[in-house]
């Protein structure tokens, strides 16, 4: 008998992966797959999330801006991000 078609999914579904099928173009969240030889499954990849590229100095000058709160350096490593990623 030849190997199911979503065999690996199937498997790490069973072992606890998070498994999303193909909705037209978008990708959806689904608890109990049906594992239909036609759909288009896959494990949710994991969200990574941006490291900032500001220095220890500049985020100590952030945080002893004017207004001093930790809201300065979030908000001085959402910039450094964006201009990073106009370049």
């Amino acid at each position: 008998m030849p190997k199911h078609k979503h065999a690996d999914l199937i498997i790490a579904w069973a072992n606890g992966a998070t498994i999303e099928f193909l909705n037209g173009d978008n990708w959806k969240y689904t608890e109990e797959p049906i594992w239909y030889v036609g759909a288009k499954y896959r494990i949710k990849p994991e969200r990574v999330w941006p490291v900032t590229s500001l220095s220890e100095e500049e985020c100590e000058a952030a945080r002893f801006s004017e207004n001093g709160l930790l809201v300065d350096v979030a908000n001085a490593a959402i910039q450094r991000y964006i201009e990073d990623n106009e370049k």
